[in-house]
């Protein structure tokens, strides 16, 4: 049993030398530290493009090939983006999973205990979709939010035109037809001639 909670816990190789970067929405704080303690070096960013290419520069400067910060709100993204072109690995982690002992934050504490967890190889990394995998992801999200923007509009044009007492509804199967379309926008421009709302209608209607 002991030996099965070292190996769930030990989920990442051990390293000689890495980073920990703390991550805000105007600043990101970094450590980079050897594992026995020695070559540690707090440093402090801006969030500006620029700023984050200087995160990139000082990581290879400093010989340093892996990194990790948290998947908290949006904030991670761009940098992961920067430092993953040049072959940095980053790795990306849940924070609930390396969390601290309730006690004093810091943002130069919390980069230092990323660091730390990294060089020990105390961390499961979160699953980072390729590209490809990140592309479709957006295409589904968007895909999602504009049907059920669609559905919502669909039913705030039935609610103004049952509260105007306008019974389209009533004696057409669905509003959302072409016949029942164009009856509404005559209506929404002010036409309320019997004989110009009927020659919308098309096949059963």
């Amino acid at each position: 049993m002991k030996q099965q909670v070292i190996e769930d816990v030990n989920i990442m190789p051990q390293l000689d030398r890495a980073c920990g970067l703390d991550m805000h929405k105007d600043k990101i704080v970094g450590f980079i530290s050897c594992k026995d303690g020695s070559n540690q070096e707090f440093r402090e960013f801006g969030t500006y493009t620029c700023e984050l290419k200087e995160i990139r520069d000082w990581l290879q400067e400093n010989d340093i090939h892996h990194c990790l910060m948290e998947s908290t709100g949006i904030y991670w993204m761009s940098l992961y983006a920067i430092l993953t072109e040049v072959g940095i690995e980053v790795i990306v982690a849940n924070s609930v999973h390396i969390k601290q002992m309730p006690k004093r934050k810091t943002d130069r504490k919390d980069a230092k205990w990323l660091c730390t967890l990294l060089l020990h190889g105390l961390v499961r990394p979160s699953f980072m979709p390729d590209n490809t995998q990140r592309i479709i992801r957006d295409y589904c999200r968007n895909r999602l939010f504009y049907t059920w923007q669609l559905n919502r509009i669909r039913i705030r044009l039935l609610k103004i035109l049952e509260s105007n007492n306008i019974k389209l509804r009533s004696v057409i199967g669905s509003i959302h037809t072409l016949s029942a379309m164009d009856m509404i926008r005559l209506l929404a421009k002010g036409v309320t001639d019997q004989e110009q709302l009927l020659n919308c209608a098309r096949g059963k209607v």
